[in-house]
């Protein structure tokens, strides 16, 4: 399906918007971002300070956003309505992954903690304690059963289960600003303040690699 052309909302007429909405539906969430345009429709964030996360389910039909006020809240995509609120954090919520079925979150803040939430309830399941400072960056293993958080030079892996620091991988030399993992699950790539990319392996813990990004 070829992509209609764009331009704000308020000049499209009722079959263009019906256009977009189809071409979303159909093509958008596979194929390519939806920033690059104008989007058919704006959910209102009711959050009371600067949203600083976001985490899709894979069925594409919710959203988990996070807020510097420390709280996060389920969207239903779909209908734009606010579903719950995930209270908790004692600072900004920084990042958020979601398990593969969509039926939990993983939370990290500038409180030092990550934090388990079933999305069906609403309910915090586990808070996870061991970092010293700020948590920046958080992406959960596919099975959902394990976690990779970023603390200032550090990354963390976790058992989920159990809320158990599996290990830590110490490499980079200053703030870690994201990490994301393998489809198996089993390692880890890493990015930092100090201009580098690290390969890690989960299992052992060890760098595989470090790649440097030149200006």
């Amino acid at each position: 399906m070829t992509a209609p052309l764009h331009k704000p909302l308020e000049q499209m007429a009722e079959e263009e918007v019906r256009v977009w909405k189809d071409w979303l539906m159909a093509e958008g969430s596979r194929s390519r971002p939806l920033a690059w345009g104008r989007v058919p429709q704006t959910i209102r964030v009711r959050h009371d300070t600067v949203l600083r996360a976001v985490a899709l389910t894979p069925d594409g039909r919710r959203a988990v956003s996070g807020s510097d006020d420390g709280t996060l809240k389920l969207w239903d995509l779909d209908s734009g309505r606010e579903l719950r609120e995930l209270i908790g954090h004692t600072s900004r919520v920084s990042a958020v992954a979601l398990t593969p079925d969509g039926r939990r979150a993983v939370s990290v803040s500038w409180d030092n903690t990550l934090k388990l939430w079933d999305l069906d309830s609403g309910r915090e399941i586990r808070t996870l304690v061991g970092h010293t400072h700020l948590v920046g960056a958080v992406a959960m293993t596919p099975d959902g059963r394990r976690a990779v958080s970023a603390c200032y030079d550090t990354l963390t892996l976790w058992d989920l289960d159990s809320g158990r620091e599996i290990r830590t991988l110490v490499g980079h030399t200053t703030t870690v600003s994201a990490v994301a993992l393998t489809a198996d699950g089993r390692r880890a790539v890493s990015t930092s303040w100090d201009n580098t990319l690290k390969l890690w392996d989960e299992d052992s813990g060890c760098e595989m690699r470090t790649l440097e990004a030149r200006a």
